[in-house]
């Protein structure tokens, strides 16, 4: 198998290795309830999955960038960072709402947070910077584009000013998503060879 991480751009490197770093993490104890220490798997209830989930996708993403197999048109720096920010959102609703024990009368020992809360939100954001930068910074504004605009639509269902019909379009590199000239020969993001334009 030819696998090369040099493959990945630098955010997806970051990316991967968050990700490592949070499935180890989710091992580590997150909550201490006095009598015992619970860890992520053990305690985060319907988030673990979701983590997991997380994990595998960025890593299944990595696993074939890596190995020269094609991802189709997933854009693989936007979908990372989406994770990572479900991922950071997910850990930091569990580390202000703590988790608590079903107990005798009512009374619920709520858990204490220890180190592997931390640790696993810092590898979280981790895969989110690294969606980022695989983007090359661009990642808030593609996931802009993909939000319809609740505004009116009229402007846009004018015809387009003359000005506007003589700019040449924008294009993305199909490696990391980065917008470009039409004229650019190399991603000012990754530094992947584009195809020539039609024009």
């Amino acid at each position: 198998m030819d696998l090369k991480l040099e493959r990945l751009s630098s955010g997806e490197q970051i990316a991967a290795g968050s990700a490592l770093a949070l499935l180890v993490c989710m091992f580590f104890g997150w909550f201490n309830f006095g009598f015992e220490t619970r860890n992520a798997w053990e305690s985060l209830h319907f988030i673990s999955p979701i983590l997991t989930v997380v994990i595998v996708l960025i890593l299944g993403l990595a696993f074939m960038k890596a190995s020269e197999k094609s991802v189709g048109d997933i854009p693989v720096g936007s979908m990372t960072f989406t994770l990572g920010a479900v991922a950071t959102l997910l850990i930091l609703y569990r580390l202000i709402d703590p988790i608590s024990l079903p107990g005798a009368e009512g009374f619920e020992p709520q858990g204490s947070v220890q180190a592997g809360v931390f640790l696993g939100l810092l590898a979280a954001v981790g895969i989110a910077a690294g969606g980022y930068l695989a983007t090359g910074g661009t990642a808030l504004n593609q996931l802009k584009g993909l939000i319809p605009s609740a505004g009116p639509a009229s402007p846009a269902q004018q015809p387009p000013s003359p000005a506007m019909a003589s700019a040449p379009a924008r294009a993305f590199c199909e490696e990391c998503g980065v917008a470009l000239d039409p004229n650019d020969r190399f991603c000012s993001g990754c530094g992947k060879e584009q195809a020539p334009s039609a024009g």
